[in-house]
């Protein structure tokens, strides 16, 4: 029982640090886009920034495989 706790506690955590994570991400991909540069500089950083993030994502997967 001490075990289901632990996992679930766990997971509970890992899934706010990644809402976290994202609303930084979002964040800081915002505030460059529309107040320190244009859409025309940021598209492409913002396409290898969230393919990067996939790319992390699936690491993690591949490697814990959870």
């Amino acid at each position: 029982m001490e075990l289901d706790a632990r996992a679930s506690r766990k997971t509970n955590a890992m899934t706010w640090v990644g809402l976290g994570l994202m609303s930084v991400q979002f964040g800081i991909l915002a505030r460059l886009t529309w107040w320190e540069y244009s859409w025309d500089i940021m598209e492409p950083v913002t396409y290898f920034v969230t393919y990067g993030t996939a790319m992390a994502t699936y690491a993690y997967f591949v490697l814990t495989k959870q």
